[in-house]
Order: structure tokens, then sequence, then C-alpha cells
């Protein structure tokens, strides 16, 4: 796995790029342009659901959003049912929302707990049993001497400024360390400080049976999961790259996976395309009825004037 992750994945990429270098260029600018298409396609459905209009009319806001980012966006129009809040009725989504708020804010248990006592109180004279009172947050473990002792031993060990190369197990140690200590868990940390002196060749003569036996089942688990994994990365065709001779036969899979890649990418390209075209033209014919009623409905202009009649002749109006 360490060879894998630091010699073949690092020369499959080199030679990746040294051979596939346009079709990778291709592919990354397909997908740069399917998100850009994903987005504003998500923005046209988005504004149809908020406003209910069609397709064209929300395509044509939301290019003329984009293109005003100045302007306010406009706000949704009010539910049918009428103006919500104290003045008007609510909604079924909105109880629920509300609900949601409440089970977020961590006030809402205790302001319920006093309405609760108040009734309570009202009803039977009494104050309700203390077993009513919703429990609080849990409190944090405060860490012992000993989980105190165990980590500063294992930060001299395995701090990353006293570390010459940080390998991915140190690496994930070191994480494991800050979990352990957050949770108090000194028999995690005491696992951890004895698997680095096992791996450093330091004598464990001191160490405990039941000790040892809970780093046997924990290398074991370790192991399962190393097995796991080189298991899946197997399937990786940068699995030892750096000792394969057949690199023509790799270069021709790639190269047919590639291809398979760069035809699901344009197919895909090509059908939001066309629906945002569909969009567009549905814009168009939008404008264009909107015109249309404008037109009509615009008031008729008087004719203008004729020419004065000069002094001593007569004017006729027709």
């Amino acid at each position: 796995m360490e060879r894998f992750q630091t010699q073949d994945v690092p020369a499959f990429t080199r030679w990746m790029n040294a051979t596939f270098g346009q079709q990778l260029t291709e592919s990354r600018e397909l997908n740069r342009k399917l998100a850009e298409q994903g987005a504003l396609l998500a923005e046209i459905d988005n504004y149809m659901f908020l406003f209910g209009v069609g397709p064209g009319e929300a395509y044509a806001r939301v290019l003329h959003l984009r293109a005003h980012p100045e302007e306010a966006p406009p706000q949704p129009p009010p539910p049918r049912g009428g103006p919500q809040g104290p003045g008007g009725p609510r909604s079924f989504m909105d109880d629920l929302m509300d609900d949601d708020e409440d089970d977020d804010d961590p006030r809402s248990d205790e302001a319920i707990y006093e309405q609760f006592a108040k009734a309570f109180e009202q009803a039977f004279g009494q104050a309700p049993p203390p077993e009513f009172r919703p429990p609080g947050p849990p409190p944090k473990p405060k860490q012992t001497a000993s989980v105190k002792d165990l980590y500063r031993a294992l930060v001299r060990k395995l701090h990353p400024d006293t570390q010459a190369t940080m390998t991915p197990q140190k690496l994930e140690w070191w994480h494991e360390v800050q979990e352990a200590y957050a949770d108090n868990d000194a028999e995690r940390l005491e696992v951890i400080l004895n698997l680095i002196e096992m791996s450093e060749g330091e004598p464990t003569a001191q160490t405990s049976v039941s000790l040892l036996q809970r780093i046997i089942a924990r290398l074991k688990a370790s192991l399962r999961e190393i097995k796991r994994e080189v298991t899946a990365r197997k399937r990786d065709p940068a699995w030892n790259f750096t000792t394969r001779g057949d690199r023509e036969v790799l270069a021709a899979r790639v190269n047919r996976e590639l291809a398979l890649q760069l035809e699901h990418l344009h197919r895909a390209y090509a059908a939001d395309e066309l629906l945002l075209r569909r969009y567009a033209a549905d814009a168009r014919r939008h404008t264009e009825r909107l015109e249309a009623r404008a037109k009509k409905t615009a008031p008729k202009r008087p004719p203008p004037p004729g020419p004065k009649p000069a002094p001593g002749q007569n004017e006729f109006h027709f």
C-alpha cells in the first residue's frame, strides 16, 4: 500500500498525462461545461418552483439576473392560503419547519418544560416531579492524570513538528490520539503507545497480558481492514505500475475507457444543450406574446393636427 501511494500513483499520473493528455484535457473541459450547465438548469428549476412560471420565463429571468447581479432578486409570492404569520393561516409545512427549528434550538426543551410546569402546578397545586425535567447536555469527560501522562508521552512521539517524515501510519495514530484524549480513553491511549513502542523495537516486557491481548485484537482488525483496502486497490490501473511490463495492454484498456467516458460526457452535454435551446425558444415566444399583448392594450394616439388655414380661408375638417 505504501509503494502504491508513494511510487505507483505518481508514476501512473505522469504516464497518463504524457500518453493521454489531449483526452484528459477534453474530459476536464467537458466536465467544467457540464457543471456550468447543471448550475444554470438548477437555477431555472428553482425559479420555476418558487414563482410558478414556465421554463421560458424562468430562463429569461435567470439570464437577466445573471447579467445584472446588482439587482435585488425578486421575492416569491405568498402561498394561496393567505399571508403567513400571526395575521394569516398557516400550512402544514410551516408547522413542520417550526418544529425543525425548535429541535435545533437548545432552549426549546426548557421553554416547553416551563409551560408544562405552570400547567401542572395549576392542575395539581404542586410542582412536577424532578424526573419530569428534560435532561441537559451530557457533560464532557474530564481528563484524568493517567490520560494526561499518556497523552504527553504520545505527543512527544507523534507530534508533526517533531517528525522527520510523517508516515500515513503515524498520521493515523496522531488523529486517534486526539480522539482518545477527547474521550478520556486511557486504555486506547495505552494501546497506541504500546503499538508505537513495538514498531520502534522497544522492549515490552512490562506490558500486561490483557493489554497485549487488546493489541493483538486491534492488529487483527487493522489487518482485515488493510486486506479489504488492498483488494479494492488492486482494481486500480495504477496498482504495481512501476513494476509492470505490459504497458501497451494497459494503454489500450485506458484508451477504450477514456473513449467511453468522453462519449458519455458528450451525450450528457448535448442533452443539456438541447434542453437549454428549448428554454431559449420558449423565452423568445414568451417575449413575443408580451410584446403583442402590449401593442393591443396600448392607447391609440389621436391623429396629428392638419395645417392651419390662412387668414380669411374657411377651415374644413375632412
